[in-house]
């Protein structure tokens, strides 16, 4: 069997399956199609890609195999959260392969890794992001609309992702929420206050009008 096409093949249906039974973001899609990519090709040279080699391969792949590739990564300098994401997308195609039926193991399930502790962000104080949303300025349409940004933004904690993805119908004035979905495609409901709700009204009023 082909080896390019045997892997992307199975690559495909894996990211196929984690779209549409999953209900994985098409980030994290994205992510784990350049970790499977990478690990391929970790392995295999273009020319080695050429040749035929048996689909076995997969289902003799081991621990001690899966560890030298954490190393090689290591040894590149990749954080230490890459290198975490790597190994749960591996782990995640070994159990797609072994539903399969094209692995009866799954070496990554034997890898204990946790990233080390990171510092945490510095954040502003209540007080300096006041400071900020006071300043912003509000004249024009386009500083209306980045100061409603902000506000639902400092008021609801949503992600950028969710706050794009926001249509006005999810937008509720009268009760100051807001309907959004978030990751898994799962719904939710942030609120909101009155000085949110209003920079948002403001915006949408004057935008109605142009």
């Amino acid at each position: 069997m082909d080896i390019p096409n045997s892997i992307k093949d199975l690559r495909h249906r894996f990211l196929k399956t984690l779209e549409t039974q999953k209900n994985f973001s098409p980030h994290t899609l994205s992510n784990y199609q350049r970790d499977l990519e990478q690990w391929i090709h970790t392995h295999f040279s273009e020319e080695a890609l050429q040749k035929k080699v048996s689909i076995e391969w997969l289902n003799d792949y081991d621990y001690d195999q899966a560890k030298l590739f954490l190393y090689s990564l290591n040894d590149s300098g990749y954080a230490q959260a890459s290198i975490a994401r790597k190994i749960a997308c591996l782990r995640s195609f070994w159990a797609f392969l072994k539903m399969e039926g094209v692995s009866s193991q799954n070496p990554w399930k034997l890898i204990k890794f946790t990233p080390k502790s990171q510092r945490l962000p510095e954040v502003l104080s209540a007080d300096q992001m006041h400071s900020f949303l006071d300043k912003l300025p509000k004249k024009t349409l386009l500083e209306k609309r980045n100061l409603a940004i902000f506000e639902l933004l400092y008021a609801t904690g949503m992600r950028l992702s969710e706050l794009t993805a926001l249509d006005q119908n999810d937008l509720d004035l009268r009760e100051n929420r807001c309907q959004v979905i978030g990751k898994g495609n799962r719904e939710r409901v942030c609120f909101f206050g009155i000085t949110c709700a209003k920079a948002i009204q403001n915006y949408l009023s004057e935008s109605t009008q142009k």
